[in-house]
């Protein structure tokens, strides 16, 4: 008896049924989603390298508990009509199996030089990267902020507290003097030899707040983690899970402003003192965002 190929309409597995299915209702193995079965049209070999899925749908059988939306879709399209190499098929293939193992570090390696070739060449179609890759980003952060708050960790009590009270600046609109310690009210001649630290309410100076070891690891971080979700959101704006995310950051860290890698750093040229104010400009290009998947990776 002839056997037929069919592909379930919601989460595009397929497999085969006999010619008394065709036209019929049947249930998906897979997402058990009922539809009607009809006979796939037999593609020539040029129309393969173009309708083909590269792997983003419908092949593997891995079962996995990752929180997966209720179709694959949601993880990356199908693939249909998409015009980029047929060699990516087994990488697409790939890194798939990587998140579905939940190793998005993995996945991201194997995905990045896609990217990476795609900017440089011009490649038609490219787009289908961006939610794989912005979906591995938002999942890998996500993973992260866990590990993160199950160890409880916090900066010190001082710099706690001084952040704390630019969160309230920010809620109320305040500003800082930038010659009077928010901490201890001292006011001073000169800006030389005080700690600033680079927040969203411009820079904040003080004489009675030490930053530790400590305090700049956890700071850097959650950089990583922020950075991450910047990018989930910069390749596909309609990711979710990195907004979710981002509100779980803690407030006191929601605060602080990054500039080349640094959040703080002691004064030691007066004029120099004010040269960062305010927030910074976000990812700008697809070679900017290319550049930082690559640094996360490094």
């Amino acid at each position: 008896m002839d056997a037929f190929e069919i592909r379930c309409e919601k989460c595009q597995a397929r497999f085969q049924v006999t010619q008394a299915h065709i036209g019929k209702r049947v249930r998906c193995t897979r997402c058990r989603e009922v539809f009607v079965a009809h006979q796939q049209q037999p593609k020539t070999t040029s129309e393969l390298e173009h309708v083909e899925t590269y792997g983003f749908a419908g092949e593997s059988t891995h079962v996995t508990n990752v929180d997966f939306a209720s179709t694959l879709e949601d993880w990356w399209p199908t693939g249909e009509g998409t015009r980029v190499p047929y060699s990516w098929r087994a990488a697409f293939k790939a890194s798939r199996e990587c998140a579905l193992d939940q190793r998005w570090k993995s996945a991201l390696k194997i995905l990045h030089p896609l990217y990476s070739q795609a900017i440089k060449e011009k490649i038609l179609d490219s787009h289908t990267l961006n939610r794989p890759l912005a979906f591995c980003l938002s999942r890998w952060s996500k993973k992260q902020l866990k590990a993160f708050r199950q160890t409880e960790t916090k900066p010190g009590n001082a710099l706690r507290k001084l952040l704390n009270r630019v969160v309230d600046a920010k809620k109320w609109g305040q500003a800082f003097d930038a010659f009077e310690c928010p901490l201890c009210q001292r006011t001073r001649q000169t800006l030389i030899g005080l700690i600033r630290i680079r927040t969203t309410r411009g820079s904040v100076y003080t004489c009675c707040v030490p930053v530790s070891k400590q305090d700049n690891e956890i700071m850097t971080g959650l950089q990583g983690i922020r950075t991450k979700i910047d990018l989930a959101e910069y390749l596909d704006g309609e990711v979710t899970v990195a907004e979710n995310i981002r509100k779980q950051l803690p407030d006191w860290f929601q605060v602080i402003q990054f500039h080349d890698n640094t959040w703080y750093e002691r004064v030691i040229d007066q004029q120099e003192s004010t040269c960062y104010e305010g927030s910074l400009v976000g990812i700008a290009s697809d070679n900017a965002a290319e550049a930082l998947i690559g640094i996360l990776l490094g």
